[in-house]
């Protein structure tokens, strides 16, 4: 029985990892489409036609742009593409990727408390940070992390919320919550948007 629990928790964590990668090379592949397409419609137009710039108030924000504030490069010190710090212990390791606590973590964000917080390595440098709490913790640190990142990206029933920070740059960061009813859970899982694109770069064979 924890077996099999054990194994469903790291085919989760895996999903949430590695899905985004796929979503951000599918939004790569459509705006490299676009752009080429622009591309043939701007020579095809006659200079005096070309409108002027748009000013940048008007113009299209970027994905994930639901983020106002700067997101978390990391968590609790350690940073995107950090090794594991001092005091970690190993929880799970499949592959390249290793699972780590943190003894020390005290387990509370903002004013929830957490299940577990657990640290997403892959050739020892963090790539992600997943954290579980029960159910009745979900709205609260919705709220809490609101108020640190600005609004969120939601979905339609307000199970599922995210922030992006725009571009893929080393400290841009990529946070979805997702209360999962079935369990009486939710699940907080903070992603380095690096790794994610050069995971679905790899994906694509690039």
């Amino acid at each position: 029985m924890i077996e099999r629990i054990l194994g469903n928790f790291w085919v989760t964590v895996i999903a949430f990892i590695v899905g985004p990668a796929v979503l951000i090379w599918m939004q790569v592949r459509r705006r490299r489409l676009a752009e080429s397409s622009g591309k043939r419609l701007t020579t095809a137009v006659p200079a005096a036609a070309k409108p002027s710039a748009v000013p940048a108030s008007a113009a299209p924000e970027a994905d994930g742009s639901a983020a106002r504030k700067t997101l978390w490069p990391g968590f609790r010190g350690i940073r995107w593409g950090d090794p594991p710090a001092a005091g970690m212990t190993l929880l799970h390791e499949e592959g390249e990727a290793r699972f780590l606590v943190r003894p020390s973590d005290e387990l509370k964000v903002g004013h929830v408390m957490v299940s577990s917080i657990v640290y997403s390595f892959r050739i020892e440098r963090l790539e992600a940070v997943v954290i579980e709490l029960p159910a009745q913790g979900f709205e609260v640190l919705v709220r809490y992390l609101t108020s640190e990142f600005g609004t969120p990206k939601s979905a339609p029933d307000r199970t599922k919320h995210s922030w992006t920070d725009p571009g893929s740059g080393s400290e841009a960061t990529q946070v979805v919550i997702e209360k999962r009813p079935e369990t009486r859970t939710a699940r907080l899982v903070l992603s380095s948007r690096a790794a994610l694109a050069a995971r679905a770069a790899k994906a694509a064979g690039a």
